[in-house]
């Protein structure tokens, strides 16, 4: 999760001074991904003309800095706004206290229809971290811990890697914007888990 870039939509300077109420949110976040692999930052020899285009309407962050490199701590900072110290959320494991407000919380309480749909299955709703959303899409359970208490090490879930690819997770956040009633303000958030662990390419890479 160190390096993951997220593009959002900026008012254009010369609006700034005006509050716009967005008609949507769309927030899109990519396991893993480096920025250099990406054609907005640089890499020639990888063609990802969607990222880029978002770059050049959007606004592009040149320095992205977690306050911890894991999956749980990072999204529970994103979700909440707070250090790990203050959300006590510092292992994967660790469940977000539902004491403590979300992006989603916030758009839902803002009259937006709050829906997630996600592949990592560290971000189950028994995470926390789906608190708010009216809509979950995505792995049910997650690893509660790598190791048996014997320290034998167990099986992990594959189900973000097999079950919830980029495909699957599209076509579900597409499926889910179609049911939507025509007016409704929505926050969708997509997670995508493909450049993960185990770090296995299609064919005929």
């Amino acid at each position: 999760y160190k390096t993951d870039m997220f593009h959002a939509t900026q008012i254009p300077p010369q609006h700034s001074a005006e509050l716009i109420a967005p008609e949507h949110l769309f927030f899109i976040s990519i396991d893993t991904l480096r920025p250099d692999f990406l054609g907005c930052y640089g890499n020639p020899n990888v063609h990802t003309p969607n990222i880029d285009r978002l770059a050049r309407v959007g606004q592009q962050f040149r320095q992205c800095v977690v306050p911890l490199g894991r999956t749980n701590p990072s999204v529970a900072s994103m979700m909440t706004s707070l250090y790990p110290h203050e959300h006590t959320v510092r292992a994967l494991w660790d469940k977000l206290p539902q004491e403590f407000e979300t992006l989603a919380e916030r758009m839902k309480g803002a009259g937006f229809i709050t829906t997630f749909v996600n592949g990592n299955s560290l971000l189950n709703p028994q995470s926390g971290i789906t608190q708010g959303f009216d809509t979950y899409q995505g792995p049910r359970s997650g690893i509660v811990s790598f190791f048996k208490p014997d320290s034998t090490p167990v099986k992990r879930d594959r189900q973000p890697r097999e079950g919830w690819k980029a495909k699957r997770i599209t076509r579900t956040a597409i499926e889910e914007l179609n049911q939507m009633e025509a007016g409704a303000q929505i926050f969708l958030w997509t997670h995508f888990m493909d450049p993960h662990w185990s770090y296995s390419p299609p064919q005929p890479f």
